[in-house]
């Protein structure tokens, strides 16, 4: 930062910057026409300074007074400084001439200037003094050996960033008075902030949906920026493409809290519902209603058709400029059960259903086993987003022929989604029937072993009594 004292124009100076022209345009802090009653500087020295914009997020404060800012706490609160937004920068000439601020006739040519008639005779903007400059990754632009003059600065474009509105154009001396040391300020500097529209988002919300058919829903919140270059509108919308496991059944947009009509307010695609295999979805709201800063919200119901890992994007295209949106993601797995003897042989005919895990309600109707001893349970849900995991439990219902159910009927398995859909495996064991005791061979059998039967609890008997006479005899 340069500054030099001398003695001059400074007066009219304070009066035009330092009063509410720049305070009104969130520019520059501190001056005001009071300051012309104070000490003034001199002379104005050389033939050019500088100009450094500070572009920024956040909401515009308290007008600035040229300097470059040296607070930390003060930077701190400048919030993030934003790339690639352009500004033009013109001379503003009076009468065809570049206005002269090193005389007094010029101070007070600019004073009768404003943003609104810097282009209006007698007031000009010549194309040879303009030039365009865009902000680097840190938010600031600086040009270097800019002529002494009166300039008009204009925000021009946002770049990729979701700026709601430009600030307004403003004027800007180099160089500028310092009251405060009474000197000038050949090294200027500005603050011009902007608020950006909040980035568009995707949910996700599968609340009651359990199993392939039931209805997952996609939310998409998209707040409106300002146009890239400009203040014209000439392209506003938002695609989805679906992917291939869902069916889309539905389409519902609102702005800012009310619903909107269809074909009225905005035109969706596809128009036929439902429409499978994953459709590509183009929401266009009617130009004429777009304005920055309004909020779209898009609602997609679709149905899920199989297990995988459904990972879902959405854009937003701003007069070609194209904005990301989520990802969300919904997860489904499926359940295969192979179905055995103890031998490790398949069986055909049992029948199971699935259970949620709390063994309260089933999700999968009844089921059998083919011939390969196989069923499989496709699709079931298992979370959103990073969840991919859920605990479902099979119930045997029917043992095959021949076989006997388990005392456990329940077997619970963790189920967990994959990209690609694999199921995840389960064996039950059934143990085999047995059969009624058979009859020993011989037509006597069965009165032999009764009659053994007989022996035995005599022979039993007898022991006893010989035994309780030994103990009599002994005793006597």
């Amino acid at each position: 930062m340069t500054q030099h004292k001398g003695g001059g124009m400074a007066r009219r100076a304070l009066a035009i910057f330092g009063a509410a022209a720049l305070a009104t345009l969130g520019v520059f802090a501190g001056g005001s026409a009071a300051h012309a009653a104070e000490p003034l500087p001199g002379n104005i020295e050389g033939s050019s300074g500088s100009l450094t914009i500070h572009k920024h997020t956040g909401t515009p404060g308290d007008v600035g007074n040229g300097q470059e800012l040296a607070d930390a706490s003060t930077i701190a609160g400048l919030g993030v400084g934003l790339e690639g937004v352009t500004f033009s920068v013109e001379r503003v000439a009076f009468d065809g001439a570049a206005i002269d601020l090193s005389t007094a006739a010029g101070w007070d040519q600019a004073e009768g200037a404003t943003p609104a008639n810097a282009a209006t005779a007698p007031y000009s903007l010549p194309a040879a003094d303009a030039q365009s400059v865009t902000t680097g990754a840190d938010g600031t632009v600086k040009l270097s050996d800019l002529a002494y003059g009166l300039y008009l600065v204009t925000e021009t474009g946002a770049g990729a960033n979701p700026i709601v509105g430009a600030v307004e154009p403003f004027l800007v001396s180099v160089p500028y008075p310092n009251a405060e040391t009474s000197s000038w300020n050949y090294d200027v500097h500005v603050y011009p902030k902007n608020l950006l529209a909040d980035n568009p988002t995707k949910e996700v919300s599968s609340e009651g949906a359990i199993k392939q058919g039931d209805v997952v829903t996609w939310t998409i919140t998209v707040p409106v920026p300002r146009p890239a270059e400009g203040n014209v509108y000439t392209n506003f919308s938002i695609t989805d493409d679906l992917d291939p496991l869902l069916t889309l059944t539905g389409v519902s947009v609102s702005l800012d809290g009310t619903t909107l009509t269809e074909g009225t307010d905005y035109v969706a695609t596809p128009a036929t519902l439902p429409a499978a295999d994953g459709p590509l979805v183009t929401v266009t709201p009617n130009l004429a209603n777009v304005q920055t800063g309004q909020t779209y919200v898009v609602t997609l119901t679709t149905e899920v058709t199989g297990a995988g890992e459904i990972v879902n994007y959405a854009l937003r295209n701003t007069n070609g400029v194209e904005k990301e949106i989520g990802p969300a993601q919904t997860n489904w797995g499926k359940v295969q059960l192979v179905k055995e003897n103890q031998s490790g042989a398949t069986l055909q005919g049992a029948k199971f259903e699935l259970w949620n895990a709390d063994k309260t309600e089933i999700v999968l109707a009844e089921q059998t086993t083919d011939a390969s001893g196989v069923i499989n349970f496709d699709a079931v849900w298992v979370g959103n987003d990073a969840d991919k995991t859920e605990t479902y439990c099979l119930k045997e219902t029917a043992a095959p022929a021949g076989y006997v159910l388990p005392n456990d009927p329940w077997t619970c398995v963790e189920v967990t989604s994959n990209a690609t859909g694999i199921a995840v495996g389960q064996r039950v064991i059934n143990t085999q029937q047995v059969g009624p005791q058979l009859p020993l061979t011989g037509s006597n059998g069965s009165t032999i072993a009764m009659a053994g039967g007989i022996a035995l609890v005599l022979i039993a008997g007898g022991a006893t009594l010989v035994g309780a006479r030994r103990k009599s005899r002994a005793a006597k």
